[in-house]
């Protein structure tokens, strides 16, 4: 189990992250605070500074797609007893293939390396945020600490906790763009290996919210890639359908919270030629600057807390051919993936609604993709993951046995 965190901490790590647009996933627990004030308190409480380390060298087009660049011991976090931790930077990709660095933070667990080296988990985030200051790694808990994410080390795993190219680094973080994730997430694999050489080639990926839309796409990437190492995918609470749930998200009639600026500022990162005011009306436009610059996950919702989101955005603004392309390119589900997928929906979720992983899974099965669906019943967005790890250990243990999981497919 992680350690216990102050209640501030607690706020930022766990409650945040266990919300979706209006409530709470554990009953008792104190409401978010919708100041922003209070937010970037609380957001600095839990930062590291951003030092040189994260800065691209400017030799990176020399080294090639997953070359470690640069690695630090790291026991500035919040980890369980006997756990260590190497801050990394690596050489990926952005979503047209130009040489990007990605930082992130590579957790080992106490003990002695089981025969064949540790098997390896990539973990994949949920949104944080745009601005450099939102990577895991410049914080305390690695975001996702009060979630029980190094459960999954402790289950005899190497984390590989990826930031994405942008949070932490110097080019635009490309949010919610498979390609550009799926290149992170792959590129992390042999800058791990080079890290530490005894690794066993057995590798996963698991992501939440955002990261666990990644994990689909990397396991369809990986269909194509063939890696031999690679074992399969848990996905827990994913934005399978990108376009249906911003399209849900704007229609809302309660705070809509940032992602509509995180999406325009994703278009614009994917697109140059899109402009935010294209997507967001004056009022959305009048926080971009800080919710997508400065701000992460908690300030970004206190800044937007005042406001519908009907009134974040231009009343055509899935008109326009940017956002549609956006939208269009941005899907997974149409092409078999490659190994087993666990797929976890939250049946309380009010962040990704049910019917888009029921959407998802419906396509990937009639793709020829293997497909476990389950549903953690009444839990919301982070409390998915929080109440289904039991079953992504079990899970990952018995496939990396060599067991073949059983889906729920129904296939004729």
């Amino acid at each position: 189990m992680t350690k216990k965190l102050s209640l501030k901490a607690n706020l930022l790590a766990m409650l945040v992250l266990s919300t979706g647009l209006s409530g709470l996933a554990h009953a008792g627990e104190p409401p978010l605070p919708t100041d922003p004030a209070v937010t970037r308190s609380l957001e600095a409480q839990d930062a590291l500074p951003r030092t040189a380390f994260y800065s691209t060298p400017a030799d990176i087009a020399a080294s090639a797609p997953g070359a470690l660049l640069r690695q630090e011991k790291a026991p500035e976090y919040s980890l369980p007893k006997g756990f260590t931790a190497t801050r990394i930077l690596y050489r990926s990709t952005d979503s047209h293939g130009n040489p990007v660095a990605t930082s992130g933070v590579v957790v080992v667990p106490p003990g002695k390396a089981p025969e064949g080296g540790w098997p390896v988990i990539v973990w994949a985030h949920g949104t944080s945020g745009t601005a450099q200051s939102c990577a895991p790694s410049l914080m305390k808990d690695v975001y996702y600490g009060g979630l029980r994410v190094f459960d999954l080390a402790a289950a005899g795993f190497v984390l590989v906790m990826t930031d994405y190219h942008g949070l932490g680094t110097d080019s635009p973080h490309q949010y919610m763009n498979k390609f550009a994730q799926v290149a992170d997430i792959r590129n992390a694999v042999p800058a791990a290996h080079a890290l530490l050489p005894d690794l066993s080639q057995k590798w996963f990926v698991v992501g939440h919210s955002q990261g666990a839309y990644a994990a689909l796409a990397t396991a369809e990437a990986e269909a194509k890639a063939n890696d031999p190492g690679y074992l399969g995918a848990i996905s827990i609470a994913p934005a399978a359908r990108v376009g249906m749930i911003n399209a849900n998200i704007s229609a809302v009639k309660k705070a809509g919270g940032p992602y509509m600026s995180w999406l325009a500022y994703a278009i614009h990162a994917q697109y140059p030629e899109f402009k935010p005011e294209d997507l967001l009306s004056k009022t959305g436009l009048s926080q971009y600057p800080e919710a997508t610059g400065k701000a992460c996950w908690l300030t970004g919702n206190a800044l937007y807390y005042p406001y519908s989101a009907k009134e974040l955005v231009r009343p055509d603004w899935d008109k326009n051919k940017y956002v549609k392309k956006f939208f269009a390119e941005q899907t997974v589900g149409y092409e078999k993936a490659k190994g087993p997928i666990l797929l976890i929906a939250g049946g309380g979720d009010t962040t990704i609604p049910i019917h888009t992983l029921e959407s998802y899974a419906k396509d990937a099965c009639h793709a020829g993709s293997d497909v476990k669906y389950m549903v953690v019943p009444n839990a919301e967005h982070g409390a998915a993951m929080v109440e289904s790890m039991d079953t992504q250990i079990a899970w990952l243990k018995s496939v990396l046995a060599g067991n073949a999981p059983s889906n729920t497919c129904q296939r004729h």
